[in-house]
């Protein structure tokens, strides 16, 4: 439950608190942490259910995340999350999700589109810098029996670090506290003068690695 984050603790005790932090039980982000010759990209989805009923437990998500690093070493991203709300009808505990979404992303990174379905909904994201990192909120609602997509385009403020013509490129995911095992998929794509130097992933294309798993607990990759 605690590597699930069903149960997060908190304790007076700083030393043990230092513990518990450092092993994610405390519910907080993790620090910004990075060596010489890496980049550690990040994102973190938060949602909090503000329509005073309990669709959440009528809620299926999937994550579809598409990286793609150009030949500058610039990252863009397209984060794709699929919804579809089970809720029978309006009446509780069921009924319309509302959505207070917020999605943590590394500092400086550029918002380029927001669609919920199909309407462009990027002129009602508002920003925000919190906990050392950009943050972007919008509301959504989802009624019973409804599918929608949020897709989110954005691009990375830095790029890959190269030294002697190498980079270590980690993405850290970060689960919600209390979800349970939503599915995700990553894709990486990379450009033709980059060659990964060892894979232990699905190869779907000359220039392309693919990584199917969940957010039963937080992701982290390397490359």
């Amino acid at each position: 439950s605690l590597v699930g984050k069903h149960i997060s603790l908190f304790l007076d005790n700083p030393k043990l608190f230092s513990y518990l932090v450092s092993e994610g039980w405390s519910g907080a982000l993790p620090r910004i942490s990075e060596k010489k010759g890496e980049y550690v990209d990040f994102l973190a989805p938060v949602e909090a259910n503000l329509g005073a009923n309990k669709a959440n437990y009528y809620l299926d998500r999937r994550y579809d995340l598409e990286t793609v690093i150009g030949k500058e070493g610039e990252i863009r991203h397209r984060l794709k999350i699929n919804y579809t709300n089970r809720s029978p009808s309006d009446v509780w505990p069921g009924g319309i999700y509302k959505n207070r979404m917020r999605i943590y992303l590394p500092f400086g990174t550029k918002l380029t589109r927001v669609l919920w379905g199909e309407t462009n909904i990027t002129k009602d994201v508002s920003s925000f810098v919190d906990f050392g990192r950009s943050g972007y909120s919008m509301l959504l609602q989802l009624g019973p029996k409804e599918q929608k997509s949020l897709i989110v385009d954005y691009e990375i403020a830095q790029k890959l670090k190269f030294i002697e013509s190498k980079a270590v490129y980690k993405l850290d995911i970060i689960k919600q506290a209390g979800t349970l095992q939503d599915p995700l998929n990553w894709k990486l794509t990379y450009p033709i003068n980059m060659q990964i130097v060892s894979t232990q992933t699905e190869k779907i294309g000359p220039q392309e690695l693919n990584i199917s798993t969940d957010l039963s607990t937080d992701r982290s990759f390397e490359v």
